[in-house]
């Protein structure tokens, strides 16, 4: 390949691309001091240039160029292999005859932002010499002469989209062109029996915490207690680790003073683990153990190597309880189910252990239905981070906002939506998960690092009673979590699955990281959805899986087959995606 045509190549076209967008955002940062509208733009602009990087660096892997160097090229402009003759003439074999019409819109982006920094103009950043007051005007001015050509602006920033997509379009084309055949062969996913080991033995920890719950050496100072269940779990074929936060509430003046107890929940199943359905109703029914295995080989799907590896023996301290090394410190025989306080003694036994070291056991729980849940001190750094500067939790709603969009980048964004896709499958059935659910349900713990490590901490929060509070809360409550669903209008709406419906609104959020102003409004959650995202039509079509139902099994998530299919289809393309974006896999987006 000539010099010349080395110049004029995709790569070189788009270092250009991202020279000049490093040039403009430094003239819009003079600037966004003086006009909101600036700073509007200035963020559509960088979310649109950090699209273009992604979709760059996907086109430089599929062009067989290693992840480390397009990593490299990505953060270093000056790199070397920018302009070496061996990256273009990658991209030019992997695009074909894609080539040309990816060269020229590559131009196309790099001519829109030239636009775009014309229109900005030359921005004088030396201060004139009759004084810093008159820079300021001049300045100021300046920009409210932008604020006057707002629609040529975002006509430019359409424009910039428009071209962007365009570019992604042509390199999906160009990939499906490398692996006509790459669907044809390939198997129906197996839905994991951990799925349902974490539905049964998580809804019998809330029935065993929920039945023994009570708060009588407090009375009159404790107002609410609230559980927080953490998303995140670890399972294995007969024991499943959770993680709760119990947090008590004391009126004091205008503001209520919290006090926050972090646990980890070792829950075992003493009698069968091997759990494949969904539903934890099936974990109170009276079958006895030799009616099990043939519920599970009523269903013929091929068994997963999740599964496999999950009947193979542990060397756990679930399944290994002699194995003094692996379990907690102090392991204590009480049973909390007859303990008269156990608001008071959860958190004075905890103050007590805590400090240690490692993490020491307060007492057990036991259920009707074999299993027993095993409360220990949380020792962990990030619990520590949270206890000694404790904050109120924030809400999710509260972080997928426009302004937060470059606190996270779109791997993040992607690894919360398989989060919560999963929590769904794995808690719907259960107490803790309302049927009718939004972004305002979920919170996490500000740890003080950045907004994805954060995130790490997100759970849902359940009010805890009392028996003697329970029977007069008990509606209340449930109209406080779960409202009641209009049945009637949602027919109306064709809304099959509330849930599901509601998951698909939140992932719709996600992907935008943008709070709708009404999550409630169906036609505009809809109308929303049938536009394209920056996350790709694949994200766009689970959005809508989800919002219709469209699974091709009926509306009903306690149903085997729909589970399936929604781990299918949502979960794994999920982690497919996820996968690919760090390079750990080969596929399209």
């Amino acid at each position: 390949m000539d010099p010349i045509s080395i110049t004029l190549g995709v790569a070189p076209l788009c270092l250009a691309a991202f020279k000049g967008s490093r040039r403009l955002k430094e003239k819009i940062k003079l600037l966004r001091k003086y006009e909101g509208e600036i700073n509007r733009f200035r963020t559509r602009f960088k979310t649109q240039i950090a699209v273009f990087r992604d979709e760059s660096q996907l086109l430089l892997q599929a062009a067989g160029i290693q992840r480390t160097v397009a990593v490299g090229m990505l953060s270093d402009y000056s790199h070397e292999q920018w302009t070496a003759e061996n990256v273009e003439q990658s991209i030019q074999k992997h695009l074909d005859h894609k080539y040309t019409e990816v060269r020229e819109v590559s131009e196309r982006i790099v001519e829109q932002i030239g636009k775009i920094e014309d229109l900005l103009g030359r921005f004088e950043t030396e201060e004139p010499s009759h004084g810093r007051l008159q820079a300021q005007a001049h300045r100021a001015g300046h920009a409210l002469g932008l604020v006057m050509r707002k629609s040529l602006m975002e006509d430019g920033i359409e424009s910039l989209i428009e071209a962007i997509g365009e570019f992604r379009r042509h390199r999906k084309t160009a990939k499906a062109f490398q692996k006509p055949d790459a669907r044809v062969h390939t198997q129906r996913k197996t839905l994991p029996h951990t799925y349902g080991l974490v539905a049964k033995h998580s809804a019998s920890f809330f029935s065993s915490l929920s039945e023994a719950w009570s708060c009588l050496g407090s009375a009159g100072k404790h107002m609410k207690h609230t559980a927080r269940w953490f998303l995140q779990s670890d399972t294995t074929d007969s024991c499943v680790n959770f993680r709760v936060g119990l947090e008590s509430e004391v009126p004091t003046g205008t503001l209520n003073q919290r006090s926050l107890l972090l646990l980890r929940i070792r829950s075992e199943n003493t009698l069968w683990a091997n759990a494949t359905f969904l539903s934890p109703g099936d974990s109170d029914s009276e079958h006895d153990d030799s009616e099990r295995p043939a519920k599970v080989r009523k269903v013929r799907f091929a068994e997963s190597p999740w599964q496999a590896s999950a009947r193979a023996p542990q060397q756990d301290a679930c399944d290994n309880p002699n194995d003094e090394k692996k379990m907690p410190k102090a392991a204590a025989t009480h049973n909390l189910g007859g303990t008269v306080d156990m608001c008071n003694h959860l958190f004075k036994q905890s103050r007590d252990l805590q400090g240690q070291g490692q993490e020491s056991s307060i007492g057990y729980l036991k259920s009707q239905n074999n299993l027993s849940h095993h409360l220990t001190t949380d020792e962990s750094r990030e619990s520590t981070a949270i206890q000694t500067h404790p904050r109120p939790p924030a809400s999710l709603a509260s972080a997928v906002r426009q302004e937060r969009a470059v606190d996270i980048s779109v791997n993040d964004q992607l690894r919360l939506a398989l989060r919560l896709s999963q929590a769904v499958l794995q808690y719907h059935a259960t107490q803790w998960w309302p049927e009718s659910w939004d972004l305002s349900h979920l919170s996490y713990f500000d740890t003080g690092t950045e907004l994805s490590e954060s995130l790490e901490t997100l759970h849902i929060g359940t009010r805890l009673t009392s028996k003697t509070e329970a029977v007069t809360l008990q509606a209340a409550l449930a109209d406080a979590l779960s409202p009641p669903a209009d049945d009637d209008g949602l027919l109306l709406c064709g809304v099959r699955n509330v849930t599901l419906y509601c998951l698909g609104a939140t992932l719709l959020q996600i992907g935008r990281w943008e709070c709708l102003p009404d999550p409630s409004d169906i036609v505009q959650i809809r109308k929303t959805a049938a536009r394209p995202s920056r996350m790709g039509p694949k994200f766009d079509r689970l959005i809508a899986s989800c919002l219709y139902c469209d699974f091709g099994f009926g509306a009903d998530l306690n149903t085997r087959e729909l589970q399936t299919a929604m781990y299918e289809n949502v979960i794994c393309e999920l982690e497919r995606m996820v996968h690919m974006l760090e390079g750990n896999i080969a596929g399209e987006n």
